[in-house]
C-alpha cells in the first residue's frame, strides 16, 4: 500500500466517500463500529465485507485508585452476561437503522460455510475416484503382464497379487516349505 500512495486518505469521511464514488473498485479499512454506522444510514449503499479483522472493546477510563472502578467493572460485566448490552446495541443502534431493508449488510460470500466450501469436496471426491480407478487399471495391467510372464490365466494372476497384496507373501506361503502328507 506504500507504494500507491494515493490508496490513502485523511478521514473517515473522504474514504467513505471514495468507496461510495468508485462503483465496487475502491475498499476502506475501517474501524469496525464506524463501518456499521455508516452502513446503517443513507444513502445505504455500503456494506461491510467479511468479519471484523480484530476484536477489542471499549473501555470506561477512571483515575488510579479509584474507588468507582470495581463497581463499574462488575456493573458493566453484569450487563454483558444479562444481555443488556447487545440488547441496547439492537435499540440504539440498529432498531434505528435508516436502512430499513430487511437483509443483513454483511456480506457472507467470504465466509467459510459447508456451501461455500462444497466444491472442494466435490473435487476431493472426484480425485479419490478417479485415483481408485488409475489404481484398479494398473493393477489389472501388472496382473496381466505377470500372467503372461508366469504364463497363468488372467484371473489366477489376479488372485495371486490380491492374496500378495493382503498376506504380503506370493502364493500365500508364509516363507516356510510346504510339507505334504503321507
Amino acid at each position: 500500500m506504500n507504494s500507491r500512495k494515493h490508496v490513502f486518505v485523511q478521514s473517515y469521511e473522504e474514504g467513505i466517500r471514495r468507496v461510495r464514488e468508485s462503483k465496487g473498485k475502491y475498499a476502506f479499512l475501517i474501524e469496525s463500529t464506524k463501518n456499521d454506522y455508516i452502513n446503517e444510514r443513507q444513502p445505504c449503499d455500503t456494506m461491510k465485507v467479511g468479519r471484523n479483522l480484530d476484536a477489542k472493546g471499549y473501555g470506561v477510563a477512571t483515575p488510579l485508585g479509584s474507588n468507582i472502578r470495581d463497581l463499574l467493572n462488575l456493573a458493566v460485566l453484569s450487563m454483558k452476561e444479562k444481555g443488556d448490552l447487545a440488547r441496547l446495541e439492537n435499540k440504539w443502534w440498529y432498531d434505528r437503522s435508516e436502512c430499513k431493508n430487511g437483509d443483513s449488510k454483511e456480506s457472507t460470500q467470504n465466509e467459510l460455510t459447508l456451501s461455500n466450501v462444497a466444491g472442494c469436496f466435490y473435487i476431493l471426491i472426484g480425485g479419490l475416484i478417479l485415483a481408485m480407478i488409475v489404481a484398479l487399471m494398473e493393477f489389472c495391467y501388472k496382473a496381466r503382464i505377470e500372467a503372461r510372464r508366469s504364463k497363468m490365466s488372467l484371473f489366477d494372476a489376479m488372485k495371486s497379487k490380491v492374496r500378495m497384496s493382503i498376506t504380503g507373501e506370493p502364493n500365500g506361503e508364509n516363507g516356510r516349505a510346504r510339507t505334504g502328507s503321507v
